[in-house]
C-alpha cells in the first residue's frame, strides 16, 4: 500500500482516471470508459484487459492520488467501484468469466483491503454500510472453496495470500478462523510445489520465478511472526534456493530473458528477507550489473530439476564488461503445465544484444495465431517435423523431459536434454560450451520410438533479430551485427543438409515473430536447416567472433579510457562502418599531422588523456550545437571562440561500437574518454585554454552517431529557413561541372526535402536549452551569445564581438535567375511547396 501511495506512475494514472475517466492498464492503450456501468465491456478485444478491470487494478492509482492531493473524488470512485461490483456480481449470480476468476478475485480483495488500510492513515468519508462486510465475506468464502482453488500455481499462491490477509485484517468476520487455517495449509503445500529441488520455479518462465519469489517473500515479511517456526524456516530456506537460481537466469544487462511467458524487463532483487546472505548479494550483483553485491562464483551452472543450463562469460573475467558478456540458456523438462511452451531443447543466446531469440509471451489470448505460434515448437530454437500443418498445435507440450550434465569438464561442460514432446519420436540435444564462451556445439538426434522408418522433413530452426545480417555460404551461416562489429558463425559439422535458407514467411503467409513485452510482437529472421530422412542427426558449431580492435590496456589508473582511446584513435577505420569512413579519415589525418610534428601516435594518446584529466572537474558544460548543416556552424563557432574562449571541436561523432563499450562505464571514465575525443578533434595543444568546448552536428537526427551520453551538456538548436537550408546544401553538393541533366537536379531536390523532413521530425522529439534562428543571429548575435554565456557560465566579451566583421547571408541573397542557372530547375518555388510542412513545424511558414 505504501508503494502505491508513493508511486508517481500511479499518481499520473489516478489523475487521468478522475479527470478524464481514462483507464491506462499496463501494456494496453488508454481507454476512456464508464467501467462501472458495464463491467463486462472489452474495449480493446483482449481478455487480459478484462482481467485488469476485474482485478481492480485501478485501485493503486486512486490511493496514490488521494495520498498526494487529498482529492475526495478518488475515494468516491473506489467506493462506487466496490458498490457497483457488489450489486452486479456478489448480490446476484453471473456467468461472466471474471466475476469469480481465481486470480482476479484474489487481486480484487487485496485492492479493497489496501484501500481500507489507506483510510486508516488518510481518513476520508467512506461508508458502504452493510455492503462492505458482505463484499469481504463473499470473497473470503469464494477463495476458501476447494473447487475455485487453483492448486499448485501462482494463482493459488495469490489466492491463499489474499485469504490469509483477509482473515488477519478482519478477524471479526464469520469464518475468519477457517479462512486462516485453510490459507496457511495451502501456502505450505504451495511452497513444496512452487520450486524445483534446485531452486528454479516450476512454471517454465523466469518472469514467474521472480513473481512467485516475491509472493513468498511478501508472505514471510507480512505474516512471519504468525506462522509456525518450522514453516518460516522452510520458506526462508526455499527462498535461498530460489535466489540461487535467480542469480543465474538474469542476463548480464540486468534484464530477464524473454523465455516462456516472460516479458523482457529489468530484474528486481525481491529477496529482501535474505538481506545479509550471500544469495541476496549475488542477486543484487546481477540486478545492478555488478555495481553492488557479490559476484557469483563460476561461469556455468546446471539446474537439472528445473530444467535449465546457463553459461555466462562475465562471471569468469573481472575485466569483462556487461556489454561484452554472453548469456546462453538451454532448457528442457516439464515440471508444471502452467505458462508452458513447447520449448524443450530450446537454446537462447544474448551477447551484448539478442542473437538467438526465444518467442516470448505476446498475450494471454490462447487462440490468437501469434500466441499459438510463439507457444509451439515453431516459435523456438528447436528441431521440428515439417508436415505442412502450420496451425501451431502443441501436441507434446504435456510430455516429460529431462536435463543432465553428462560431462563435468570445467573447461567444456556438456549437457544433454531428452524429451518425449515429439509424438512417436525420441528426441535429444547435447550442448557443449567452451569456457571462454566464444564457441559451443549443438548435437541433435530424433528418431522413431517404434521402429518407424518413414521419411520425414526435419527442420532445425534458429530465430535471430531482424536487424542482423545473414549470409549463407554452402553448409555454413554467418550472422553479422555491424553496430556491435560482431559475428556468429554456424558451421555444419555433420551430415549435409538438403537446404539451408532464411524463411521470410510460412506457406500460410504468416511471418516469424517474437515478443519482448505483452501485447506487442515484432518480425524476426528464421534460419532453417532442412533435411528429409528417417533418422535426423545434426551437429552444429556456433563460433562467436568479435571484430572490434583490442581496446583494453594492462594499466590500472584509467586503463579502460586509455585502452579504448588507443584502440580507437590509432585504428579508427576498424570501428566505423563503410558509410562512416570519412569520420575515421579525420582522426587518421590528425595523427598523421602529429607524426609530421614529431609526436608518435601512442604519445599523442597519452597527451590527450593528460589534457582530459586536467579538464576533469574544471571544464564548463559542453555545448552541443545541432543545425541543418553546412554554413551555420561556420558562422557561430568563430564568435563563440572569440567572445567566450570556447574551442570548437567541429563535428564529433562516436561510432556505435564505441558508444556501446562506454555506456556501462562510470560517469568519470566515460567523460574522460569523451573529453579526450573532443580535444583530439579540436587539435588542442597542451597549455591552451581547454575548459570550454563546443561540438556541432548537422546529422543529429541519425541514430548511433551523435554522442548523447553527457547528461550535463547544453544542447542548442539553430534553425534556418528550410528553403535556404536546402539551397545551401544543394550548392555545396553540386558537381563542379554542374548537374548532368534536369533529372539529377530534381533528384537533389528530393534528397534535400527528405533530409529536412527527417530533421524536423527529430527536433520535435528533443529538448533544447535554446533554440534560435540563424537569420536573427546574423542580424544581431549579441542576445544569442549572452544567453549561451548564461547557460554555460561563461562571460561574453562584447567588445571582441564588435571588432569582428559582419556576417553575410548565404543563398537567400541569390536571385531566382541565378538559382535557375545554378540548378536548371525553378528550385525556390518547388522547395517552398514541398517543404511547407517542415517550414510550418519550424515556425518559418
Amino acid at each position: 500500500m505504501q508503494a502505491f501511495q508513493s508511486s508517481n506512475v500511479a499518481l499520473r494514472a489516478g489523475r487521468e482516471l478522475i479527470e478524464e475517466g481514462t483507464y491506462r492498464f499496463r501494456a494496453f492503450p488508454p481507454v476512456a470508459i464508464d467501467l462501472f456501468e458495464n463491467w463486462t465491456d472489452n474495449p480493446v478485444s483482449n481478455r487480459s484487459w478484462q482481467w485488469h478491470s476485474a482485478s481492480f487494478n485501478f485501485m493503486p492509482w486512486l490511493l496514490a492520488l488521494h495520498a498526494s492531493t487529498g482529492d475526495q473524488r478518488a475515494i468516491d470512485h473506489a467506493s462506487r467501484g466496490i458498490e457497483s461490483w457488489h450489486q452486479r456480481f456478489v448480490a446476484v449470480d453471473s456467468n461472466y468469466e471474471f466475476a469469480w476468476h481465481d486470480h482476479a478475485t484474489a487481486n480484487r480483495l487485496m485492492g479493497v483491503l489496501s484501500l481500507l488500510c489507506h483510510l486508516e492513515m488518510f481518513p476520508a468519508p467512506f461508508d458502504l454500510g452493510f455492503l462492505l462486510p458482505d463484499f469481504l465475506r463473499a470473497h473470503g468464502d469464494r477463495l476458501c472453496m476447494e473447487e475455485m482453488y487453483s492448486r499448485h500455481t501462482n494463482h493459488g499462491i495469490d489466492q491463499s495470500r489474499a485469504l490469509l490477509l483477509l482473515a488477519t485484517c478482519a478477524p471479526w468476520l464469520e469464518h475468519a478462523d477457517r479462512w486462516r487455517d485453510v490459507a496457511i495449509a495451502r501456502l505450505e503445500d504451495e511452497l513444496g510445489h512452487a520450486f524445483a529441488a534446485d531452486g528454479g520455479h516450476v512454471e517454465n518462465s523466469p518472469g514467474y520465478h521472480q513473481f512467485v519469489s516475491n509472493l513468498f517473500t511478501d508472505v514471510l515479511a507480512t505474516f512471519g511472526d504468525a506462522l509456525e517456526s518450522e514453516f518460516r524456516e522452510r520458506m526462508q530456506a526455499k527462498l535461498v534456493q530460489a535466489a540461487g537460481f535467480m542469480a543465474w537466469i538474469v542476463r548480464p544487462d540486468g534484464w530477464l530473458p524473454p523465455i516462456g511467458d516472460t516479458e523482457c524487463k529489468p530484474a528486481i532483487n525481491v529477496y529482501h528477507t535474505l538481506a545479509g546472505t550471500t544469495e541476496h548479494a549475488n542477486v543484487q550483483w546481477v540486478c545492478t550489473r555488478g555495481r553492488e553485491g557479490l559476484r557469483p562464483e563460476g561461469w556455468s551452472r546446471t539446474f537439472p530439476d528445473a530444467g535449465y543450463f546457463i553459461a555466462r562469460s562475465d562471471w569468469q573475467d573481472e575485466a569483462g564488461l556487461p556489454a561484452d558478456a554472453r548469456h546462453l540458456v538451454f532448457r528442457c523438462g516439464r515440471v508444471s503445465g502452467y505458462h508452458r511452451h513447447d520449448d524443450d531443447l530450446s537454446v537462447t543466446l544474448w551477447w551484448g544484444s539478442d542473437w538467438l531469440l526465444d518467442g516470448g509471451a505476446y498475450a494471454y489470448v490462447e487462440e490468437h495465431p501469434v500466441r499459438r505460434y510463439l507457444r509451439s515448437k515453431w516459435g523456438h530454437n528447436v528441431v521440428v517435423v515439417d508436415d505442412g500443418d502450420y496451425a501451431w498445435a502443441r501436441p507434446g507440450a504435456g510430455a516429460s523431459g529431462s536435463l543432465a550434465q553428462i560431462d563435468r569438464n570445467p573447461a567444456r561442460p556438456v549437457v544433454k536434454g531428452e524429451t518425449r514432446s515429439y509424438p512417436g519420436l525420441s528426441a535429444s540435444r547435447e550442448i557443449a560450451v567452451e569456457s571462454d564462451g566464444m564457441r559451443f556445439e549443438v548435437t541433435d538426434q530424433l528418431f522413431a520410438t517404434e521402429g518407424d522408418s518413414a521419411v520425414r522433413k526435419f527442420a532445425s530452426l534458429w530465430h535471430v533479430p531482424a536487424g542482423k545480417t545473414i549470409s549463407i555460404e554452402g553448409q555454413s551461416v554467418r550472422i553479422s551485427d555491424s553496430a556491435f562489429m560482431r559475428e556468429l558463425h554456424i558451421r555444419n559439422l555433420g551430415i549435409d543438409f538438403d537446404r539451408i535458407h532464411v524463411l521470410e514467411a510460412f506457406p500460410n503467409d504468416e511471418a516469424p515473430v517474437y515478443s519482448k513485452e505483452l501485447n506487442k510482437f515484432e518480425r524476426c529472421k528464421l534460419i532453417v536447416f532442412e533435411r528429409s530422412c528417417a533418422r535426423f542427426e545434426s551437429r552444429l558449431e556456433f563460433q562467436l567472433r568479435d571484430k572490434r580492435p583490442e581496446h583494453r590496456d594492462v594499466g590500472n589508473l584509467h586503463s579502460r579510457a586509455r585502452g579504448l582511446l588507443r584502440g580507437y584513435a590509432l585504428a579508427p577505420a576498424a570501428w566505423w562502418p563503410p558509410q562512416g569512413t570519412h569520420h575515421a579519415r579525420k582522426i587518421s589525418a590528425r595523427f598523421a599531422q602529429a607524426g609530421k610534428e614529431g609526436v608518435t601516435g601512442p604519445a599523442l594518446v597519452e597527451e590527450l588523456l593528460a589534457m582530459a584529466l586536467v579538464r576533469q572537474g574544471r571544464h564548463k558544460p559542453t555545448l552541443h550545437l545541432s543545425n541543418m548543416g553546412y554554413p551555420d556552424a561556420g558562422l557561430i563557432e568563430p564568435r563563440l571562440r572569440a567572445t567566450m574562449r570556447m574551442f570548437p571541436a567541429g563535428e564529433v561523432y562516436l561510432p556505435a561500437p564505441v558508444q556501446r563499450v562506454i555506456r556501462d562505464w562510470s560517469e568519470t571514465e566515460r567523460q574522460l574518454f569523451v573529453d579526450a575525443v573532443h580535444l583530439l578533434h579540436a587539435r588542442v595543444k597542451p597549455g591552451a585554454d581547454m575548459f570550454n568546448s563546443l561540438v556541432n552536428s548537422s546529422q543529429g537526427h541519425l541514430q548511433d552517431v551523435f554522442w548523447r551520453g553527457d547528461e550535463n551538456a547544453i544542447r542548442l538548436l539553430v534553425l534556418r529557413d528550410p528553403v535556404d537550408a536546402a539551397l545551401s546544401a544543394m550548392a555545396s553538393t553540386r558537381p563542379a561541372e554542374g548537374w548532368r541533366d534536369h533529372a539529377d537536379a530534381a533528384a537533389a531536390v528530393v534528397r534535400q526535402v527528405e533530409r529536412l523532413e527527417r530533421f524536423a521530425a527529430w527536433t520535435a522529439k528533443q529538448n533544447f536549452a535554446l533554440i534560435f534562428r540563424i537569420e536573427d543571429f546574423i542580424s544581431e548575435p549579441a542576445p544569442v551569445l549572452e544567453e549561451i554565456g548564461r547557460l554555460s557560465h561563461s562571460p561574453v566579451d562584447l567588445r571582441k564581438l564588435a571588432s569582428l566583421p559582419r556576417m553575410q547571408h548565404g543563398p537567400a541573397a541569390q536571385s531566382d535567375a541565378e538559382l535557375a542557372a545554378l540548378h536548371g530547375v525553378p528550385v525556390r518555388e518547388m522547395l517552398r511547396e514541398r517543404l511547407a510542412t517542415v517550414t510550418a513545424s519550424l515556425s518559418y511558414a
